[in-house]
């Protein structure tokens, strides 16, 4: 078997990693029964498919992320952090001084 990528086994790792918090977070049971298999085969999927998935996944240029995960493109996230810098750079309001 060909060894994989460093850059490849990285996101493999990251994203068994969120699979593997999910079914801790979710429990096998719940797991099991919302596919309506076993716990036995939850179980046995965490030693030897649930890898294989990942590195597919990992392959195809795919991530695993919580469902509640919003993807924004990369250049709206850049406009966003650049107005934030502008405006963090801007002097502190002065306060209104309405005795005068």
């Amino acid at each position: 078997m060909a060894t994989l990528d460093a850059d490849l086994l990285r996101r493999a790792t990251k994203i068994e990693g969120a699979i593997f918090d999910g079914l801790h977070r979710r429990g096998q049971t719940g797991v099991a029964a919302d596919l309506g298999v076993a716990e036995s085969t939850i179980s046995a999927a965490k030693s030897g498919d649930i890898p294989k998935v990942a590195k597919i996944l990992a392959a195809c240029g795919l991530k695993v992320v919580p469902i509640t995960a919003q993807c924004y493109p990369p250049e709206y996230m850049q406009a966003l952090r650049t107005f934030a810098r502008m405006a963090m750079d801007q002097p502190e309001p002065q306060a209104l001084d309405w005795e005068k």
